[in-house]
This record gives structure tokens, sequence and C-alpha cells, in this order.
């Protein structure tokens, strides 16, 4: 079973702390830089996205745009 994690609007503390976690946990995190690296990953099978509601984040879009963004 594939156990990729897409980091879909990661806040840094996601990334930094999180990221180890998630890998001793047998999760392969994916961060993205932009909300338009998600249509290279259209044929990638992930099991879940985090995707924070934190005011800052390394993608400009909202957490709403980015989750239509996923949806699609």
């Amino acid at each position: 079973m594939n156990k990729q994690i897409l980091l879909a609007r990661p806040h840094p503390f996601i990334v930094s702390e999180m990221r180890p976690f998630l890998e001793q946990n047998g999760f392969s995190p994916l961060p993205i830089k932009g909300i338009s690296e998600l249509a290279g990953l259209v044929s990638t099978s992930f099991c879940g996205a985090i995707i924070s509601l934190a005011v800052q984040s390394t993608i400009d879009e909202s957490a709403e745009m980015v989750f239509e963004a996923i949806r699609k």
C-alpha cells in the first residue's frame, strides 16, 4: 500500500517538525511549493493530504482554494 501523503498547504512547522514524525510512522510526505504543482500529480496516488489552516503557509492560496484544487 502506498503511504504517500501530500503536504498540500504546509505551514513551515509541519515541514520541519511533523515530517520526521510522518516518516517514522511509515508515511512519505511530499510537500508542494505551489498550487500549480497539483496538476502534475494527477496520476500519483496519495493516502491523504495535510492542508494547514494557519495564516502563514509556503503557498499563498487559501486552504479552501487548495482543497478545491485537490478535489479537481
